[in-house]
């Protein structure tokens, strides 16, 4: 008779072991960040939580030698997008003083960079920087201003970081951000709507096209709205 094959007959051992080694590996490369040449090393890990903390160590220390600053920007030219956007993350741990100097570069990356994720990386170290890196609003909105315009995810990720920068932008700035929020409603609605948010009661003329998105938003989208765009702008609890 032939063997039957169920839960009773499972053993879970193989499995077990498989993760005991998975786990026995991550702590020992994690534990390897010690030094900046393994920091670097670790930037190509394929755990991004290991990346972070590599990323973290590396931002500690980026002021203090030209020499590290140099490597990690050599990895912004690996093939690899985790790679790119791991480095770029450095950043996001760096001082005012180099923050404030890395800002055309990181412009740069979000406006003109390949890969989504190092473009949300980029985004995501302007927004950290916000507080004292103004200059990086009319470099964002120039995007918008040359011949070529951003894709549509390049987009939502311009205007997720503008979102960050409207409490240092100026009235002119800020009207040209609910300009281009209100026209991407359709096309990148998370950055449209992040920027709308942020605006507040200044983009109470959006309201219209905003309610007219959520008509054919998902129930996520429509909840983000209702709870959160909409009462930003008119101050006022939304139902439904």
């Amino acid at each position: 008779s032939s063997r039957s094959i169920g839960p009773a007959n499972m053993s879970c051992e193989p499995l077990g072991k498989a993760i005991d080694g998975w786990r026995a590996r991550r702590d020992k490369r994690e534990g390897l960040i010690s030094d900046v040449s393994s920091a670097l090393a670790a930037l190509g890990h394929w755990d991004s939580l290991v990346r972070w903390k590599a990323a973290a160590f590396l931002g500690e220390r980026a002021g203090r030698s030209p020499d590290d600053v140099q490597q990690i920007y050599a990895l912004l030219e690996d093939p690899r997008d985790e790679v790119r956007a791991a480095a770029v993350r450095v950043f996001v741990f760096v001082g005012r003083e180099s923050g404030e100097k890395i800002v055309p570069r990181m412009v740069q990356i979000l406006t003109r960079g390949r890969g989504t994720v190092v473009q949300a990386a980029a985004g995501e170290v302007l927004a950290a920087h916000s507080e004292y890196a103004s200059d990086a609003v009319g470099l964002l909105l120039d995007a918008f201003n040359a011949a070529r315009r951003p894709g549509p995810k390049r987009t939502d990720s311009i205007l997720r970081t503008l979102a960050h920068f409207v409490p240092v932008a100026t009235d002119a700035q800020q009207k040209r951000i609910l300009e281009l929020a209100e026209a991407q409603l359709t096309r990148a609605p998370q950055g449209a709507l992040a920027a709308l948010k942020a605006l507040g009661p200044f983009a109470r003329s959006a309201v219209p096209a905003i309610k007219a998105c959520r008509e054919n938003a998902d129930r996520t989208r429509r909840r983000y709205i209702n709870q959160h765009v909409l009462p930003a702008i008119t101050q006022q609890p939304t139902k439904g």
